[in-house]
C-alpha cells in the first residue's frame, strides 16, 4: 500500500481554483452586461431629450417666436439654440435669452442642440426642418 498523504489537500486546491475562476467569469460578464445597460440607458434617455427639444421648438416655432425662427427665411439660413443642464462652459448654453436651462434633463444628457432650418428645408418645401443632437455621457 503506497502512502497518499497529501492527495486530499491537492484534490481541495482545484476545486478552490476551479470556483475561484468561475466566479471571476461570473464577475466579468456582470461587469460587463452592466456597463452595457447603463449605455443603452443613457443613450434612450439621450433620445428622448432630444425627441423633446424637438417639440419645444417647434411650439416656439408655432407660437412665432422670431428668436427660435432663422432671421432669413429665403436662403439656407438655420439657427442654433441649445437646452442644457447648466449655463456656460463646458456647455453651448452661453446666451441666458434664448438658450434654455433645464435642471430636469437626465444626469447623463449634458445638452440638446436644436437646429431650424430655413421655411421650405424640410420635407416637401414647404416644411421647415427641425433637428436636434444630444450631447451624452455615459
Amino acid at each position: 500500500m503506497k502512502p497518499r498523504r497529501g492527495v486530499a489537500l491537492i484534490l481541495i486546491l482545484a476545486v478552490i481554483l476551479a470556483v475561484v475562476f468561475v466566479a471571476n467569469i461570473a464577475l466579468v460578464l456582470i461587469s460587463s452586461q452592466s456597463r452595457l445597460t447603463h449605455h443603452q440607458v443613457s443613450r434612450i434617455q439621450a433620445f428622448y431629450a432630444a425627441q423633446a427639444g424637438i417639440n419645444y421648438a417647434l411650439e416656439r416655432i408655432r407660437q412665432g417666436d422670431s428668436e427660435w425662427i432663422p432671421i432669413d427665411d429665403s436662403g439656407a439660413n438655420t439657427r442654433d439654440r441649445y437646452i442644457c443642464r447648466e449655463a456656460g462652459p463646458p456647455s453651448n448654453c452661453t446666451d441666458p435669452v434664448n438658450d434654455v436651462i433645464d435642471d430636469l434633463l437626465p444626469l447623463s444628457v449634458r445638452e440638446v442642440n436644436i437646429n431650424i432650418g430655413a421655411a421650405g428645408s424640410g420635407v416637401g418645401g414647404s416644411i421647415r426642418r427641425v433637428t436636434a443632437t444630444a450631447d451624452y455621457t455615459y
